[in-house]
């Protein structure tokens, strides 16, 4: 297990936490934790084996409780107080979350006071000018937050023509994208075509900070992962150079998607 993949395990729970309005310095403490890893000199697995836990529990900002934790992802690959997190939130919620404009403590705000909790209730109330009624959403970020669903529709609807025209153009007929749920079905349908190989793999969005928003057990069953940005385009260079490098950093990545941003006739960059 990569520094990066832990810190992303790490950020995934203090956003969880805020959304659950969790005290304030717990929040911090996985969020320090999470820039502490990514910076290690050495892999944690490496610290662990060689040194020990103790050598993490010495780390400014880990500790004990933090360092136990580092040891079970790397051991087991999960973490079980992410798992047990995402049992207690709404999974629309999860996927609101990572809209531009939102984040955690606006998903949490429009649950709390318009019940919302799917892309599609989010888009609704945005179109129907009801988001404003909550302290903070003006018409701008009402504006911004229905783009960023709109981007999000548009982007999932290319993908699943864009496979159901591969699926076409080999004989087969296309299968939807949960991946879990059809492994078995893309397994199945190998054996049936002769000469080409068939590969499990997926588009996936670059997120603000450069985490990727497909969750690991379902990156490590996948063949080929390509990363793209399809949101918030008026980062600085810098910025947005550092989400990129963060991303292609992650050890699943293969390939970056059409890195210039550019949509001809819409978009130049």
């Amino acid at each position: 297990m990569e520094n990066i993949e832990i810190a992303r395990l790490f950020s995934d729970v203090a956003d969880l936490l805020e959304i659950q309005g969790a005290i304030v310095f717990r929040i911090r403490a996985y969020r320090n934790a999470a820039r502490i890893v990514e910076t290690l000199p050495a892999p944690a697995e490496s610290i662990i084996r060689d040194k020990g836990e103790a050598a993490l529990v010495e780390l400014p900002g880990i500790g004990k409780d933090l360092a136990g934790k580092i040891r079970e992802i790397v051991q087991t690959g999960r973490l079980g107080l992410l798992e047990e997190l995402k049992k207690q939130i709404p999974e629309g919620l999860l996927q609101m979350m990572h809209v531009p404009g939102v984040g955690p403590k606006r998903a949490k705000l429009v649950y709390e006071k318009l019940g919302i909790k799917t892309l599609d209730a989010l888009e609704k109330a945005a179109r129907e000018g009801k988001l404003q009624q909550i302290k903070g959403f003006g018409p701008i970020l009402q504006e911004r937050i229905l783009k960023g669903v709109a981007d999000e529709k548009i982007r999932s609807a290319r993908h699943r023509l864009a496979e159901a025209e591969v699926m076409k153009a080999i004989g087969l007929p296309w299968i939807p994208p949960e991946l879990r749920e059809n492994r078995g079905e893309i397994e199945k349908r190998q054996k049936q075509v002769k000469g080409i190989t068939i590969l499990k793999s997926a588009e996936v969005d670059i997120l603000d900070d450069g985490r990727l928003d497909l969750d690991e057990e379902t990156l490590k069953e996948l063949d080929v992962v390509v990363v793209s940005v399809h949101s918030k385009f008026n980062m600085t260079r810098d910025q947005m150079t550092a989400r990129i490098v963060t991303a292609l950093q992650h050890p699943r990545v293969h390939i970056l998607g059409h890195p210039t941003g550019r949509l001809i006739g819409r978009r130049e960059r």
